[in-house]
């Protein structure tokens, strides 16, 4: 670890910079198989951690009922699962 500070003192170290394909990668083992199987995929294969993809992932939060559902948790949840769509096409709910 002290070795790479140097480096970075130096300027010759550089973090590797993921790109989506790699994200999105670490993102299929972590919702198949779960943090161990996504934590070996990062020692192995060099995808990104757990923390990394749980961090840069935006998955919208829906909201549950015991019971029945509520006019408001269907409006919040329909919003939240359109919320990328509608600002691809530029649109508002």
């Amino acid at each position: 670890m002290l070795e790479l500070v140097k480096k970075a003192a130096a300027g010759t170290y550089h973090p590797k910079s993921f790109d989506e394909e790699d994200d999105l990668q670490a993102l299929l083992f972590l919702c198949l198989g779960g943090a161990q199987v996504a934590d070996v995929a990062h020692c192995i294969l060099g995808t990104p951690s757990v923390l990394t993809i749980r961090r840069r992932t935006i998955v919208p939060q829906l909201l549950s009922s015991p019971s029945y559902l509520t006019y408001y948790k269907i409006e919040h949840n329909i919003a939240a699962c359109l919320e990328g769509v509608l600002e691809i096409l530029g649109a508002s709910m």
